[in-house]
């Protein structure tokens, strides 16, 4: 994990280097389910990119907090399950460090969202609508978000985390080592 938000934080600084930036997105409460959700999504998307090419300069991985960094503070329940696995606050990209509707209209690269823990978009997000590309959610279906054509992943379960750990499972076996099995698993 550590590893993949390095190599993260690191494109963020040169998005242009990259022809895909693939975003794995969080919801606006930031809680504890969708933030262990959009790392643990992160990194199954940048397994899959790995498999797929040696070409890591193609595809930039971000998965983004949602929420401004000065906010994140007060997601103590966050913060203290992070620290308790590791993962340093410095490793982490919150919602101000990055702006999705100027990237979103940007011709310079291909766009793509991966919405976990939510399927609705907010009003300040609904420019993000046509890069959307996977929805995995444990929320029943909205009927006026139907996302047509797009990969969706709606179960109503008791957490999103178990969609990405089952995900992960089917996906990336050898991956899924005592430290992420616990980490998906922690936060029930």
């Amino acid at each position: 994990m550590e590893a993949f938000l390095t190599a993260s934080k690191t494109a963020l600084t040169k998005l242009s280097a990259y022809y895909t930036i693939r975003i794995v997105l969080g919801n606006q409460t930031c809680d504890l389910d969708s933030a262990v959700c959009a790392l643990a999504q992160g990194f199954c998307e940048y397994l899959n990119e790995n498999k797929k090419s040696k070409n890591e300069e193609n595809v930039a991985i971000i998965p983004i907090l949602n929420v401004a960094k000065k906010e994140f503070r007060i997601k103590t329940e966050v913060i203290y399950y992070f620290r308790k696995h590791g993962i340093s606050e410095e490793l982490l990209t919150f919602r101000d460090q990055i702006d999705l509707n100027i990237l979103t209209e940007s011709r310079e690269n291909k766009i793509e969202v991966v919405l976990v823990d939510h399927h609705v978009l907010a009003n300040e997000d609904r420019t993000l609508v046509n890069s959307v590309v996977e929805i995995i959610d444990h929320r029943p279906q909205d009927a006026s978000w139907p996302w047509h054509g797009k990969t969706i992943h709606l179960e109503t379960v008791g957490s999103c985390a178990t969609l990405v750990a089952r995900n992960l499972l089917i996906k990336h076996p050898e991956a899924v080592d005592a430290w992420l099995a616990n980490f998906l698993r922690g936060n029930h």
